[in-house]
């Protein structure tokens, strides 16, 4: 395995702009059996537009995860671990950043995958953590990774493997 970084940056008005529908991607998210079972994934009680609109800037990072076909790893492992990496690296990035949020490569899973409270019908356990992904808040991320990084996504078909992973999260700031 072996995994490539990019990053690009630009104001958030003009990846809005370019990449984001709402009415969109909340269609998909409706098919998901995370809607409205985890506090990162819609249905919202704001309007996603608005929360886009607090921030001035996007820093994206993106990683191209190659995948050994010949390898024991379960591939689900390695896309995972892959995810959890490229969060810590925004996490760290927010840290150095007042005021930014953390966007997510995919729905936040910081109680675990099933263990959302939202689920449960409770509040977030933890409300501070909690990360909201480019999809959840209308971002094309097929778009964007082709657009910005010149990579095509590609999916497990028929139980085959892809060549590789692309994941995308990304750092909003006030800057």
């Amino acid at each position: 395995m072996s995994v490539a970084e990019f990053e690009a940056k630009m104001p958030v008005s003009e990846y809005v702009e370019r990449f984001v529908d709402v009415d969109k991607f909340l269609e998909k998210c409706k098919e998901c059996p995370m809607y409205d079972r985890k506090w990162s994934c819609p249905s919202f009680d704001f309007d996603p537009l608005d929360f886009w609109k607090k921030y001035r800037t996007i820093r994206l990072v993106a990683r191209k995860i190659n995948i050994d076909k010949h390898s024991e790893e379960d591939p689900q492992d390695i896309f995972y671990s892959a995810r959890k990496r490229l969060l810590y690296k925004i996490k760290a990035m927010e840290s150095l950043s007042p005021r930014s949020v953390t966007l997510a490569a995919g729905s936040c899973d910081y109680c675990g995958r099933d263990n959302c409270a939202r689920a449960r019908g409770e509040r977030c356990t933890y409300p501070d953590k909690c990360q909201y992904s480019l999809e959840a808040l209308g971002g094309d991320v097929e778009l964007t990774a082709k657009e910005l990084f010149g990579l095509d996504m590609q999916w497990d078909l028929n139980g085959e493997l892809p060549d590789y992973y692309v994941i995308v999260g990304a750092l909003l700031t006030i800057d």
